[in-house]
């Protein structure tokens, strides 16, 4: 009868899935009354909010580990049947010392499953409870040991190698779309602390340091905070002198070469598409790429920016619609210790502007995955 039963839920399950994927990849959608859509929405919006504040914010962060902490004494500490036999007493004693070892166990960094069951039975060799038998707990650290190192792993190979970005705003279109995910090489330019997760204090320099080319798309820490991940393409080097007059955009004193590009692709800024003239342009070294001007060309003339000593100076394809050097005192000038590393290609991408994932009911017009876009180098 179980047999059944988890035959049952899985083929559930499956289907459940199956249905998910197939609105969501074809576009077609369950053609539902607007009340419940809106309904659907709400809870789509719950959701998401609950899983910002819990997840991104760090008192979301501490009130999942005050929950967690008060559900483990609750589950250590709680009486036992109150026909609770006496000679139970000395283990009910050692719960506090169960709880305060395996807290220890698990958030030590040394991934060896021997050396915490080699403590753990040093301590507890008959059961303190009976749901936690000496077998489960050989499970459990096995399996521990088993996901720190796949969690080291991918440390070491997101600090040193690869690392995966998603592109939430539309500040680099048309080169990168909102919903793009690609692998920046964090090899490309040398390693400094940014390199690394939450930027430890390790490096006080840049090391095994290559220059960038300018051309590059870039991901950087903005120097405001020295927190929050950008990614836009470097204009200037170290010495650089950069401005726009008559919104067109001049490279130590000589202007960018731009040919206006005859294409109808939709460029957004922010949830909104705008109208805007694309171009080809062209730097010193031959490097070609695309960028956009809205077609009233608001962002006309500039003051002159000389890029510091191992400086650069960045900008974003959709040019009026993107904080980048121009904005000294939120971007700026980002210094060479900064750079995180180089965009290589697009492995995944799907329009979460038009279809969000969690929205999967909507109706739209066509696939919400960009398959064309799929491994493609920027």
């Amino acid at each position: 009868m179980l047999n059944v039963r988890k035959i049952l839920n899985f083929f559930f399950l499956s289907l459940i899935i199956l249905l998910f994927l197939y609105f969501y990849i074809t576009g077609n959608c369950l053609k539902l009354p607007f009340f419940i859509n809106t309904f659907l929405d709400s809870i789509g919006t719950f959701i998401k909010t609950t899983i910002i504040i819990l997840f991104k914010t760090k008192i979301g962060s501490f009130t999942i580990l005050a929950i967690l902490l008060i559900y483990l004494g609750y589950e250590f500490f709680k009486k036992e049947d109150d026909k609770e036999d006496l000679s139970d007493k000395p283990k009910n004693d050692k719960k506090f010392l169960y709880f305060f070892i395996n807290l220890l166990l698990i958030i030590n960094p040394i991934p060896s499953s021997k050396i915490s069951l080699k403590v753990y039975s040093k301590y507890f060799p008959e059961p303190i409870f009976k749901k936690i038998t000496n077998n489960f707990a050989s499970i459990f650290y096995e399996n521990r040991a088993t996901l720190l190192y796949a969690l080291y792993i991918a440390v070491i190979i997101r600090s040193l190698f690869l690392q995966p970005f998603y592109i939430p705003s539309s500040s680099m279109e048309p080169t990168l779309l909102v919903g793009d995910r690609l692998f920046v090489t964090k090899y490309s330019y040398g390693y400094s602390k940014h390199s690394f997760p939450f930027s430890p204090p390790i490096l006080n320099k840049r090391i095994m340091f290559a220059s960038p080319e300018r051309g590059d798309v870039i991901v950087f820490k903005t120097p405001a905070d020295n927190r929050t991940d950008y990614i836009k393409r470097l204009i200037g080097l170290p010495g650089d002198k950069i401005q726009f007059i008559d919104s067109n955009l001049y490279l130590n004193n000589s202007e960018i070469l731009k040919s206006k590009v005859n294409n109808k692709t939709t460029i957004y800024c922010g949830n909104k598409s705008i109208d805007v003239y694309r171009f080809e342009e062209k730097l010193p070294n031959g490097k070609k790429f695309h960028s956009v001007y809205l077609k009233d060309y608001t962002y006309q003339n500039s003051d002159l920016y000389t890029v510091p000593k191992d400086h650069y100076f960045f900008l974003g394809d959709n040019r009026d619609c993107s904080k980048d050097s121009r904005y000294l005192t939120s971007v700026g000038y980002v210094h060479k210790d900064n750079l995180v590393g180089k965009a290589q290609f697009i492995f995944f991408s799907s329009d979460t502007l038009n279809r969000p994932i969690f929205n999967f009911w909507k109706c739209v017009d066509k696939s919400s995955l960009r398959i064309d876009r799929f491994f493609k180098s920027i």
